[in-house]
């Protein structure tokens, strides 16, 4: 049985850190990628970087625009609300076995948040870590807790997790996947 596995995708950041995850998702017989792109993949200002991900030979399965017009507290709260909406619809369509996200921005919290909600395994990379004093540590640490499986870049954030009460046999320390490439 093919298993569907949908990694969600916010930035060339991102993207550029899961490339070669990506791939051997694509050419693994037992599995099916699936792709959402989402925020600065689908702004020009950022240079329409879902471009990128289709000229590396991958199938973009969803994309969903954000209304994100200034940088504001406010507009990030609509925009989060959006892209709730969005994923909830866009993971009822794909039906995916598992979905992959990384890192702590807020669409990635979104597509977590319906993951976890709608009982899909999600799957967290780079969680533990720490940005002190910006909103990003928190919406981490939310994503860590919505998920089911963790992939660390290091020990000391693997124990973090634990501290924080996830289960040790769902914490896995890989490294960063971004030193591959």
């Amino acid at each position: 049985m093919i298993k569907k596995i949908c990694v969600i995708t916010g930035s060339r950041a991102d993207y550029g850190i899961m490339f070669n995850l990506l791939n051997k998702i694509k050419y693994d017989r037992k599995l099916k990628l699936q792709i959402i792109a989402t925020n600065m993949h689908l702004e020009k200002k950022y240079g329409f970087t879902y471009k990128e991900i289709v000229q590396d030979g991958f199938k973009i399965s969803k994309k969903i625009k954000l209304p994100l017009k200034k940088n504001s507290t406010g507009d990030i709260v609509i925009a989060t609300s959006v892209a709730i909406k969005e994923f909830n619809k866009s993971l009822d369509q794909l039906n995916p076995d598992l979905v992959i996200v990384l890192g702590d921005r807020y669409e990635i919290f979104a597509g977590a948040f319906v993951a976890a909600m709608k009982g899909i395994q999600l799957a967290h990379i780079h969680g533990g870590e720490l940005s002190y004093g910006v909103i990003d540590e928190r919406i981490r640490h939310a994503v860590s807790k919505l998920s089911d499986l963790h992939f660390t870049s290091t020990r000391r954030y693997k124990e973090r997790l634990q501290q924080m009460g996830e289960q040790k046999k769902n914490i896995h320390h890989v490294g960063s996947l971004g030193v591959e490439r």
